[in-house]
C-alpha cells in the first residue's frame, strides 16, 4: 500500500495537468479512447472485462484502472483486458513508445499468439499478453496471466521495457519464454518487485533473455517448468544483474533455477551478477539444479545462498567455453562438492 500511495503522489502533477478520458463513460472501448487521446492524456478505465486488444499507437499516455486514483489492489483483478483467445497480443507497443507510455493496474489475459513464425507474421507469434517492439514502455501493477504464444507467452519485448510490481503467471509458450521472452541490445530493461510464477515453455520457462542489459530487483521467479533448459531463467548471450531476488521451485532437464549460455567465441559474452539472492529448491533432471553454466565469460555470486537444489547447486556443461565463476561471502550447499565440474 505504501508503494501504491507513493506512485500516486509521483503522478499528481500529471493528473492535474492532463486531460482525463474515462472508459466507458466517454468512449465505449479502450482502443477508441486511445485513438482520441493526445500525448500527456490519462485514460481511466472503470472496473469490468473488456474483450478487445489495444495498441498504444506510439502515444505518450497513461492507461490505468481505478487503481491509479484509489490505490486499491482490487481494481487490478477487477479491470480486465481479455483477448478471449482470438487476439495474438492483448496489448501492443510497436511505435517507439517511451517510458512515458504507461499501462497501470490491469489484468491482461486471453492472448493467443500462435501464428507460424514467418517474417510477415512475426508479431502474431510473439507476446501473447503483451507485445513490445522497438519501444520502452512502463508496465506497472499489472497481472499478466493465462496467455499463450510460440515465444513469450506472457510478454515479449525487443527493447528496454520497465516492469514494476507486476505478476506474470500461468502463461505458456510453445518454444521459449513461457512468462517473458526478451531481446534487448543497447537499452536497459528493468524488473522491479515482480513475480514470475507457474509458467511453462520448452526453454526459459519463466524468463528467456538475450542481449543487454537486464536488471532484476526484489523479484521472485518461482515454480516455472521447462522441458529442456532454464526452468526459472535462460540467459543467452546476456548481461544480467540480480539484486535481492528469490529463485525457487523451478524445474527443467538442466539448469532448473538458471541456465547461463553463450556461443563459443561469441562476441557478446554471458555475464551475470547475483547479489543478496537466494536460489533454492530447484530441481533438474540431469544437472544444474540451481545454476547451469555453458560458454560463459563471467559469473559473480556475492552474499547469496544456493541451497537444496537437485542434483547439485552448480554445474558446468562439458566441452564448453568456461569463464570465471567468482563466489564470495555466499553459502553454497556442500561447499565445493556442491559444484559439479
Amino acid at each position: 500500500m505504501k508503494r501504491s500511495l507513493w506512485l500516486l503522489i509521483l503522478l499528481i502533477p500529471l493528473l492535474l495537468q492532463a486531460r482525463t478520458i474515462t472508459v466507458p463513460t466517454d468512449y465505449p472501448t479502450i482502443q477508441s479512447a486511445i485513438e482520441a487521446a493526445e500525448n500527456g492524456d490519462i485514460i481511466i478505465v472503470e472496473p469490468g472485462r473488456y474483450y478487445e486488444a489495444i495498441n498504444f499507437l506510439g502515444k505518450r499516455i497513461i492507461i490505468a484502472s481505478r487503481f491509479l486514483t484509489e490505490a486499491d489492489p482490487a481494481y487490478i483483478e477487477n479491470t480486465i483486458i481479455d483477448g478471449d483467445g482470438r487476439e495474438p497480443s492483448v496489448v501492443t507497443f510497436e511505435r517507439q513508445e517511451t517510458r512515458n507510455s504507461q499501462l497501470i493496474g490491469f489484468t491482461i489475459t486471453g492472448g493467443n499468439a500462435d501464428m507460424p513464425m514467418a517474417p510477415q507474421d512475426f508479431h502474431r507469434s510473439y507476446g501473447g499478453g503483451i507485445y513490445v517492439f522497438a519501444s520502452e514502455p512502463t508496465i506497472s501493477d499489472c497481472i499478466i496471466r493465462d496467455n499463450y504464444a510460440i515465444m513469450g507467452g506472457g510478454i515479449h519485448f525487443s527493447a528496454g521495457a520497465k516492469l514494476v510490481n507486476t505478476k506474470i503467471i500461468n502463461n505458456r509458450a510453445q518454444s521459449w519464454g513461457g512468462g517473458v521472452n526478451a531481446v534487448s541490445f543497447g537499452r536497459t530493461a528493468e524488473f522491479i518487485s515482480c513475480l514470475i510464477d507457474n509458467n511453462e515453455a520448452g526453454g526459459g520457462a519463466g524468463i528467456n533473455l538475450t542481449g543487454e542489459d537486464y536488471r532484476f530487483t526484489d523479484s521472485t521467479i518461482s515454480n516455472n517448468r521447462a522441458r529442456h533448459e532454464g526452468g526459472g531463467l535462460y540467459l543467452g548471450l546476456s548481461q544480467v544483474y540480480f539484486l535481492r531476488c528469490l529463485i525457487t521451485g523451478n524445474t527443467a532437464e538442466r539448469g532448473a533455477g538458471i541456465h547461463i549460455s553463450g556461443y563459443p567465441g561469441g562476441v557478446t559474452p554471458s555475464v551475470s551478477h547475483l547479489v543478496n539472492c537466494t536460489v533454492t529448491a530447484n530441481e533438474a533432471v540431469s544437472e544444474g539444479g540451481g545454476l547451469s553454466l555453458k560458454n560463459f565469460e563471467n559469473v559473480i555470486i556475492l552474499n547469496s545462498i544456493l541451497h537444496n537444489n537437485l542434483p547439485q547447486s552448480i554445474s558446468f556443461k562439458e566441452e564448453s567455453r568456461l569463464g570465471i565463476l567468482h563466489i564470495a561471502y555466499s553459502n553454497i550447499e556442500d561447499g565445493e562438492t556442491g559444484i559439479n565440474r
